[in-house]
């Protein structure tokens, strides 16, 4: 699986991971498909594109 998304800045990645952290509906929805995701396999980058 693969997530992308767009930010303006890098302080927006981590307001929004706060919120998700705080968010107990998503939070339910990760742990409900653990044993989907693959030990160590969880990786963060990212990209900035050039026009």
């Amino acid at each position: 699986m693969h997530w992308s998304f767009d930010v303006v800045s890098l302080d927006e990645v981590s307001e929004r991971n706060a919120r998700l952290a705080k968010d107990k509906k998503y939070q339910t929805l990760l742990d409900s498909g653990k044993h989907l995701w693959v030990e160590g396999s969880l990786r963060d980058g990212i990209v900035k594109l050039v026009n």
